[in-house]
């Protein structure tokens, strides 16, 4: 049991960096989508809504992943980057 315990916390780590990366696609593409001067403003155009669930859920597999590997640094690093990410795009909203 502890084994399988063992390679299950190290296979987190990997499949944080795998959930950052499908993360970071959708969320740049977002970014790039809309204009600065119109961000989420009303009737400005909006990136699809495939893009925002894409993120989501790969934000969601990425922090499944990261406590599931707690003590490994390979899938804490990839989830503080992704919440600095949203942190910045948020950042003047």
């Amino acid at each position: 049991m502890r084994r399988w315990l063992s390679r299950i916390r190290s296979m987190g780590g990997w499949v944080a960096l795998a959930a950052f990366v499908s993360f970071a696609i959708p969320h740049f593409m977002i970014e790039r989508f809309d204009p600065p001067a119109f961000k989420w403003a009303w009737g400005a155009p909006r990136p699809p809504q495939w893009q925002f669930d894409w993120r989501a859920l790969s934000l969601l597999l990425l922090f499944v992943a990261a406590v599931i590997s707690f003590p490994k640094w390979k899938a804490w690093v990839p989830l503080l980057a992704a919440i600095a990410l949203l942190a910045w795009a948020s950042y003047g909203v």
